[in-house]
């Protein structure tokens, strides 16, 4: 009983990781109903950061459960699945000579395996560990910096589905970029939101950082003031909510909701009833770590974003660690700065962090001790890695 509760606690945080963020994934309707194969890349590609993560994870550590080491396998084949599948479609190699109705139905196929793990979740009975995100100060819709690295297609697809004239049905045009902690889903919506072709299309823009629970008042009297430039001190919902549906008829208006995670579909719909009073054109942009959020508040398919390639987090980390050069004088020195871009999976915050980092501390001794450290074998939480080094003497 006690080895079996032993393990319970070894890999309950690895596990919640994964379950959270595929459980919901892949149990909601409307998300089925999106049958295009660059939606089914992305989202398989954004599973893999976590069951990769659960399998490094295990295999530093000792797990005498049978019944556990059966469950770990049969991910281990599913993301082999998943891996050779994603190898092939960009090799162009077999799975690229299917039609695309058969690559749908192997992407749906691995998806499907991986939504019956998650459901057994529960019958292995872990106990849910928090993970802090990486980011957990309030945003603005200012960017820290001019240059965004490594998103310039994902910029352009956000960008169309902001200026389309193949306008929805209705005006509440949610767009949802959907994403790990610290991949970047913040800074492209800036980035989009300072676009010069969007400043001259929407009549009101409005970036509104949620971060902790939906409070539908609180978003609301934002969105009137940021409107009227006037402060509101009512304090009845009903009255600001009337407000705003007179300050939006007949006017575009781009909302950006960032870092929203929430399930009551209550609130949201709450949120969004004054909305309805907005141009058709008007659109809602919505970011997020949560596939319930996401499948919730979108009215578009989602969109996933993947990691960044590798020269671009290595220009972000260069900018950062070197005095925004591409390189160190010092050529050891940048041989390890390199090594330290590989750790980082392709995250542009967490480059960009380790990148400051490295700058305070030159010295590639004691970043090559660091780069060995077994902090680096929980890949699914590089926020405790990067917290861990900030504190480093």
């Amino acid at each position: 009983m006690a080895g079996a509760l032993v393990v319970e606690a070894v890999l309950s945080a690895s596990l919640q990781v994964i379950f959270d963020k595929l459980a919901s994934c892949w149990l909601i309707d409307c998300v089925w109903r999106w049958k295009d194969e660059e939606v089914l890349l992305k989202k398989l590609k954004a599973s893999l950061v976590f069951a990769e993560a659960v399998l490094s994870d295990a295999e530093h550590k000792q797990i005498t459960d049978l019944t556990t080491k059966g469950w770990l396998n049969q991910l281990e084949e599913t993301v082999s699945d998943a891996q050779n599948l994603l190898n092939g479609i960009e090799a162009r190699n077999s799975p690229r000579r299917l039609s695309g109705r058969s690559r749908s139905k192997l992407l749906e196929d691995i998806l499907d395996r991986l939504e019956i793990m998650a459901r057994q979740k529960d019958a292995f009975g872990f106990i849910e560990l928090g993970v802090q995100p990486l980011q957990t100060s309030p945003t603005m819709s200012l960017m820290e910096e001019p240059n965004i690295y490594g998103r310039e297609e994902d910029m352009e697809a956000i960008l169309g589905l902001l200026l389309s004239d193949d306008a929805p049905s209705n005006p509440i045009c949610v767009i949802t970029i959907v994403g790990v902690p610290g991949i970047g889903k913040t800074t492209l919506a800036q980035s989009v939101y300072h676009d010069k072709s969007v400043e001259g299309y929407f009549d009101f823009r409005v970036w509104i950082c949620v971060s902790n629970r939906l409070d539908v008042y609180s978003v609301t009297k934002t969105i009137l003031e940021a409107i009227t430039m006037v402060s509101c001190d009512t304090k009845d919902l009903n009255l600001v909510q009337l407000r705003l549906k007179e300050e939006l008829i007949g006017r575009k208006l781009l909302l950006v909701l960032d870092d929203l995670c929430t399930e009551d579909c209550s609130e949201w719909n709450k949120l969004r009833s004054p909305l309805r009073f907005c141009a058709q054109a008007s659109r809602t942009i919505v970011t997020t770590r949560s596939e319930i959020t996401a499948a919730m508040t979108c009215t578009l398919p989602a969109y996933y974003l993947s990691p960044i390639p590798y020269d671009d987090c290595w220009l972000i980390f260069a900018q950062h660690a070197f005095d925004g050069g591409v390189g160190a004088p010092d050529p050891n020195l940048e041989a390890v700065g390199r090594e330290v871009v590989r750790k980082c999976r392709g995250l542009p915050l967490v480059v960009k962090t380790l990148g400051v980092l490295f700058r305070s501390k030159p010295n590639h001794r004691e970043w090559n001790e660091i780069l060995t450290d077994s902090m680096w074998d929980a890949p699914h939480d590089l926020s405790s890695c990067v917290q861990a080094l900030s504190v480093r003497p």
